[in-house]
């Protein structure tokens, strides 16, 4: 009996341990479970990653995105009362959120580099409806449908996401990464503070709830990829605040170091503003930014060039076709010109062109003889597009890259007929046809 009894108390000792084994093992798992969904997408495998609303496995390299978009800010003007004492004047925006679903979107959807697809695109926001109101920002994915829960564009998302983005960089010094930031921005001189959703909310320093634009580039010569593209949609404008905390500007996210691309490649790191130092950014309420907007028609064909054999876009030409764009909005009832800038001339291939599509703009001398005119293009003695007489001072219209007749006639025979030929090609093609009675 007592040898039974003590093969039963082993037998119930070893289903202890057996259970306390298999609890061990379920930690395990649940801790690689873990590990996993922590890890960020590295060329060869996927992960789920917080902040990536987009991800495609890539085996090589690949480009790598991260969107910022704040359109709101409970501690400034027009937010959630009592406002920080450095506000700055600054309110609430509504064409933040709007401009990065539209960076997102196109990202998605268009982006093109055979040598280095898209594998990631994080993407934070902050808008009324989660930063105030407490309800979930969502993004709908523009290719499968899928409404994708956001996080909201705080100083300490924006840190993680950052590093995370660094670290899918890093996984191959060929990769290319994409930064954008459409927010408020203070600046000094050449440097700026880009503030993020939180910006205001320790009042004894504010400036805590921001990103030290400058430093973040200088630390970002410590990330293995060789092509870096940086895109800030912010004002310039010079702030007192930032003068009197003389080098402070906010968090610098990544640390630099010194030797930093020791045992790798040069980086090519341009930078695109959306005005000059000093100066202001514009936004339309509820619609991309006059900076973003210009971007994404930049990127379909104007900031292109086939020296190469095919259709690039490169920031060597990405400049051109951001000033065409942006003159014009302001050309048309714009409040104040805002001019782009940028702080790197090196040459990145951001995206290739299938067929790119080059702004044009059809005009005759004298101006008041266009409203009256039937304007028409011709390529290889076909008629290709027409327009009939209209009150708007210019015939704007879209053309791949070709030779082309413009027209002008008149059908009250107050004018004659009067014809130009014109080879149309990246940034922009401007026509005058002058007209005689």
């Amino acid at each position: 009996m007592r040898q039974r009894a003590r093969i039963a108390t082993l037998a119930q000792t070893v289903r202890i341990y057996s259970v306390l084994d298999a609890l061990v093992e379920l930690a395990h798992d649940h801790t690689r479970q873990s590990d996993a969904r922590a890890r960020i997408y590295m060329g060869g495998g996927s992960a789920v990653a917080r902040f990536v609303v987009h991800e495609n496995a890539v085996a090589g390299p690949s480009t790598h995105a991260v969107v910022i978009a704040v359109g709101c800010y409970p501690h400034l003007l027009g937010g959630v009362p009592p406002v920080c004492d450095d506000n700055e004047g600054l309110g609430q925006l509504t064409s933040p959120p709007v401009s990065g679903r539209a960076f997102a979107d196109w990202l998605i959807q268009h982006f093109n580099n055979p040598g280095k697809p898209l594998a990631t695109v994080a993407l934070l926001i902050s808008e009324e409806l989660n930063a105030i109101r407490g309800e979930t920002s969502r993004y709908l994915h523009p290719s499968t449908g899928a409404s994708i829960e956001l996080e909201r564009a705080s100083i300490e998302n924006i840190a993680t996401a950052v590093a995370e983005w660094k670290i899918r960089g890093d996984a191959n010094d060929q990769n290319m990464t994409l930064f954008y930031f459409c927010g408020h921005g203070i600046a000094q001189g050449s440097d700026a503070a880009l503030l993020a959703e939180d910006y205001g909310a320790n009042n004894q320093n504010a400036l805590d709830g921001a990103i030290d634009f400058r430093r973040l580039h200088l630390g970002m010569n410590g990330c293995s990829a060789s092509q870096q593209c940086y895109f800030v949609d912010a004002c310039r404008a010079t702030s007192d605040m930032l003068l009197e905390n003389r080098d402070y500007l906010g968090r610098p996210l990544v640390q630099i170091r010194k030797d930093a691309r020791r045992n790798k490649p040069l980086r090519q790191a341009p930078v695109f503003y959306a005005s000059l130092a000093g100066a202001l950014a514009y936004a339309r309420p509820k619609r991309p930014s006059v900076f973003t907007e210009a971007l994404l028609k930049s990127f379909n064909g104007a900031g292109s060039d086939d020296e190469d054999g095919d259709w690039r876009v490169s920031t060597s030409r990405l400049l051109d076709a951001l000033d065409y764009f942006m003159r014009r909005e302001f050309e048309d009832g714009g409040k104040q010109v805002q001019v782009p800038a940028t702080g790197d001339q090196s040459k990145v291939q951001i995206h290739y062109l299938q067929q790119p599509k080059i702004p044009v703009e059809v005009s005759c001398k004298p101006d008041n003889a266009t409203a009256r005119a039937h304007l028409a293009c011709w390529i290889s003695g076909n008629a290709h597009e027409g327009r009939p007489p209209t009150a708007e001072k210019r015939w704007r219209l879209e053309l791949p890259p070709g030779e082309y007749e413009f027209k002008a006639t008149f059908p009250g025979e107050e004018y004659r007929e009067v014809s130009k030929t014109n080879y149309v090609r990246p940034a922009y093609r401007v026509v005058e046809l002058e007209v005689r009675k």
